[in-house]
Formats: structure tokens, sequence, C-alpha cells
């Protein structure tokens, strides 16, 4: 299991902020990219959720200049991950690759790899940048109570959930992706393909992760991604961790807050270790 720091680059935070800690003990990063009116690929990860004011004075971070960031770093990570959120970012960010945008940026040994939400998105990808992995986003439903569909069968939806964007994003057609949402029923007797052709893999929220979805998988011989995961203990603890390739993880973004993570963490396995003690303190007793 390799294992991606979530979102690197936080949206209200400047990028010389960036705080290399963050990486430390993570295979990878992740950030999203957005196509900009300019014709540039921005690193941007969510306008709807932000109020009118707060987007605009969201900093203006393109690719280029993240990962000369990201160059910089003691031990530069070793697999980028780019979460493609529009078609025109997937362009961009696949030709940057592909003329050696990584090398030229210190990146000469971090291995490129992309998420994308939509198939024109997945095949632009494959096509640009042959050498590149690509996952393929889906949200699979598991349906237990529909009428002729057994618990093992799936519906896959491949949406993508912001409606806006910030003022140099405006939406305009190519240029974004709106609410597209496209739900297929996966039955074991005659299941399609999970991801389009020539897609690597999968990547799929934390609840939805399980037995059915890694059969599915495995069957297509695609590799799985999951998000969603608050630590990396929490990832390798999982029933279905031997099946995972890559765990993303939403870490701390800051030396603070690992430190305060840590003594949360820690705090909680002396909590698990004293009520096993008293379990066990009481067990003899009881008998």
């Amino acid at each position: 299991m390799k294992l991606i720091a979530h979102r690197v680059f936080e949206d209200h935070r400047p990028m010389e902020a960036f705080d290399f800690a963050c990486l430390k003990g993570f295979d990878g990063a992740e950030f999203d990219l957005r196509c900009g009116l300019d014709g540039q690929t921005y690193v941007f990860h969510a306008p709807f959720l932000k109020p009118r004011r707060a987007r605009r004075s969201m900093p203006e971070r393109r690719l280029e200049e993240a990962c000369r960031v990201l160059g910089a770093a003691p031990q530069a990570p070793e697999i980028l991950l780019l979460d493609i959120k529009t078609l025109g970012a997937a362009r961009h960010a696949a030709s940057f690759v592909a003329e050696g945008g990584l090398e030229a940026a210190g990146l000469t040994r971090t291995e490129p790899m992309f998420l994308a939400w939509h198939y024109e998105e997945a095949l632009h990808l494959r096509e640009a940048a042959p050498e590149a992995t690509v996952l393929f986003v889906i949200a699979p439903i598991t349906a237990r109570r529909l009428l002729r569909i057994a618990p093992e069968d799936l519906f896959a939806a491949n949406h993508f959930p912001y409606l806006a964007s910030a003022r140099r994003f405006r939406p305009r057609r190519g240029a974004f992706n709106s609410h597209n949402i496209n739900v297929r029923l996966l039955k074991r007797a005659r299941r399609t393909r999970l991801a389009p052709e020539g897609t690597d893999g999968v990547c799929l929220q934390k609840r939805f992760f399980s037995p059915a979805l890694v059969e599915a998988a495995k069957a297509d011989g695609l590799k799985i991604a999951v998000f969603g995961w608050k630590s990396i203990a929490e990832a390798k603890a999982h029933p279905l961790a031997e099946a995972l390739d890559y765990a993303i993880v939403s870490g701390p973004k800051t030396a603070e807050e690992a430190a305060l993570r840590r003594r949360i963490e820690a705090k909680k396995r002396l909590t698990a270790r004293r009520r096993a003690a008293r379990g066990a303190a009481r067990t003899p007793a009881s008998l």
C-alpha cells in the first residue's frame, strides 16, 4: 500500500507557508487542478464551498509553482497524484508531464499519477501521457433492498459535486465540469468494466470500500485507491487493507497540526490500553 497525503496545498494557506512536515510518513502528495480563463492550470480545491468574498481572495497557484515547491523538499515525494477537476486542466497537466515538467521542477524521481472524474478526461490523459497511471473516480453504491438485485451487485455513479466556481474559473463550456451523473448497474452475471479501457485503476471514498468492490476491481485487473482516511493508522487497520494499492490520507498540513495529531493518537492508544487492562482485571473475578 502506498500512502498519499491528501490536498497538501490548502486553498486558504499561501504556498510559501507549505510545511514539509506534512509529507513525513507518506509516499506521495495529492492536490486538485482546475483550468482558469487564462488557459493556465491552478491548484485549487473547492470553490463551491467558499463564500464569494473568500473565493476572490484565494491565492493563485499554478501547477508549475506547486511542483517546484515539492521539488525543493528534503525528500521529494515518490508519487505525485494530480486530481483533475476540469478537461482543460487534463490537457495542460498531461502536456506538462509529457514535456518533462516534473523533471524541470526538481521531481526527477517522482511518478506522475492522475485522478479522472469523467471518460473524456481519462481518455485524454491516457493519450497524452501514456506512461502515467490514470485512476478513474467512481462512487459505488451497494444495492441491498432493490427488487431483483443481489447484495453483491453494485451501482457505480461517476459524479462531480461542484456546481459553481471562483471568479477566475467562471463556468463556461469546455472549461469546467458540471453536475454530470452516470449511473450503471454492475451485476455479477453481466458486469461491465468499472473504469474506461486504458485506465489503470479506480478511486473511491472509504465508505464504499467493500469486498464486492474489491472483487470487481481485481476481476478487471484494476488498482484500487481509497480516499477519506483521517490517519495512516486508520487506513492500515481496515479489514481490506491488503487489497488497497493507494490510501489517500487527509493528514496534518503543518508541524503544529502534526504534533497535535500525534498527541491525540497517543491519547487514544493509552485509553484503549487502559480499557483493555480493566477488562482483563475483571475477568478472573467474574469466573
